[in-house]
């Protein structure tokens, strides 16, 4: 398998013998042999054997510790890789006895957050690949392909004319195949293409595998964002494995593995449902032009909206279960709407009384009316801490303003499920309707879709999930 079809750190390491040098962290050392594996929820398991007389340096840490686990394993492969396998905690060994009955090697098992190799020949990055799953392969008509064939050499061509991606390569591969599964986009002067990875996979048991492309080496933070972006527009959560980059001979020059996002069980089970209609005429079409604007727009407000975890708290929204997703969803609207007012600064009013001098009178005033009172300690700290939130104007009016500026017209039913929000959070609606609870949660999170369509400027219309045959509608309009 070439660097470009699928994740290949099992390929560079496993099994590492004869290692050049190794600094084994909390394992049992010295390590004379290792392999790493990603088991069936993509950890990454890290197996080691030991030589005689191994010991461990391990710390003992008492049950219920809670700590950030930095333990590393550092290595270097025969084949040129400096490996730093990262967050190393072990979990079983077994040591053998030799024929004396004295103890002999010692094999030992552990998880890892996170591998990387790094070729020790250098070499400028020409492009990263980042490997995920959950790609919505099969929910869209897409308006590029891949193509992979073999005449003499092995090539990969990724998307369509003057833009597109050819990786080439001599190999003895003889198959020959692609599939129609691929977008092309170009995200703040990022080009980039969001494919499928199926052709060529069919033995490993994979979750929709995909990978995302990109032209150039955009650094980790950079394809966080744009692949949190392009999950949301596409409506699936895309769950990164990790990513390669490749140098001008199309040869690895960093490999890097992490552990799977646990959501990815779930999320591959809900239904791939968008934000806003991506066609140009046909239902399910992915258009470029609409996707990057979506894309793009996104992109453009990440920092402003702190659009990391809000759409970490999306996304558990979209695979909590249903009693308590609309408590979820609250949340996130609340969220974005925070960062959405703070952003816009002085332009809402959030406090009942905007001059300063009067509200600190009438606070000093309050203060002295609850001490006179001569209530019991406890009683009047909580008053008194009362008091301080007092002209704060209350939630339900913030989120009206915010409504009023985007333009945001709701509907009762909409209003309705806005103002039951937090009744989900409270254990409240246990004993209610479970159709009515999933119509409202239907309604939240079009409520989100659409503030955040709007705020980034994303898309004029949304679908309209919570109508019969998912319509679509402007932004302004509420629910039919």
């Amino acid at each position: 398998m070439n660097a470009w079809q699928w994740e290949m750190f099992e390929d560079v390491v496993n099994p590492v013998r004869g290692l050049l040098s190794v600094t084994p962290g909390p394992l049992y050392a010295p390590i004379e042999e290792l392999s790493i594996r990603r088991n069936e929820d993509r950890e990454l398991v890290l197996s080691t054997r030991a030589q005689k007389g191994a010991r461990s340096s391990a710390m003992d840490y008492p049950a219920g510790t809670v700590r950030r686990n930095d333990d590393n394993l550092q290595f270097t492969t025969d084949t040129g890789f400096i490996g730093v396998a990262r967050g190393v905690a072990p979990q079983r060994w077994v040591r053998t006895l030799d024929s004396t009955g004295e103890p002999g090697t010692t094999r030992e098992e552990g998880l890892l957050h996170s591998l990387t190799l790094t070729s020790q020949r250098g070499g400028d990055g020409l492009y990263t690949i980042e490997w995920i799953e959950n790609f919505p392969a099969g929910s869209f008509t897409w308006p590029s392909g891949i193509s992979d064939r073999a005449m003499g050499t092995e090539s990969r061509v990724i998307g369509r004319g003057a833009d597109a991606i050819t990786l080439e390569k001599v190999d003895k591969f003889k198959a020959g195949g692609g599939d129609n599964h691929c977008v092309g986009l170009k995200v703040s002067n990022i080009e980039l293409y969001v494919s499928s990875a199926t052709f060529g996979l069919e033995r490993k048991q994979l979750i929709k595998p995909g990978f995302i492309i990109y032209k150039g080496t955009p650094d980790l933070d950079t394809r966080n964002k744009i692949r949190n972006c392009v999950s949301f527009s596409l409506g699936s959560f895309l769950v990164y494995l990790g990513c390669t980059v490749l140098d001008t001979q199309l040869e690895p020059i960093s490999i890097t593995a992490v552990n799977a996002d646990r959501l990815l069980d779930r999320a591959s089970k809900v239904g791939v449902l968008p934000p806003a209609p991506l066609e140009r005429q046909y239902e399910r079409e992915v258009d470029p032009q609409n996707l990057s604007r979506l894309v793009s727009g996104l992109y453009a407000k990440y920092e402003t909206l702190n659009l990391g975890p809000l759409l970490w708290a999306y996304w558990h929204a979209v695979c909590a279960p249903t009693h308590i997703a609309a408590a979820h969803f609250g949340a996130a609207i609340e969220a974005l709407q925070d960062a959405y007012v703070n952003a816009c600064g002085e332009e809402y009013q959030t406090k009942l009384i905007t001059e300063k001098e009067t509200w600190r009178q009438l606070q000093t005033n309050l203060t002295e009316a609850v001490k006179a009172a001569r209530l019991a300690s406890s009683i009047e700290a909580i008053l008194l801490n009362k008091i301080s939130g007092l002209n704060s104007v209350p939630r339900s009016k913030l989120s009206d303003q915010v409504f009023d500026r985007l333009g945001i017209r709701l509907r009762e039913q909409e209003a309705r499920a806005w103002r039951q929000r937090h009744l989900a959070a409270h254990g409240d609606s246990m004993d209610e309707d479970p159709i009515a609870i999933i119509r409202e949660t239907k309604l939240l999170k079009l409520i989100f879709h659409r503030i955040l369509l709007k705020i980034t400027n994303g898309s004029d219309t949304y679908r309209d999930y919570y109508s019969l045959k998912f319509p679509i509608r402007k932004l302004e309009d509420p629910v039919s």
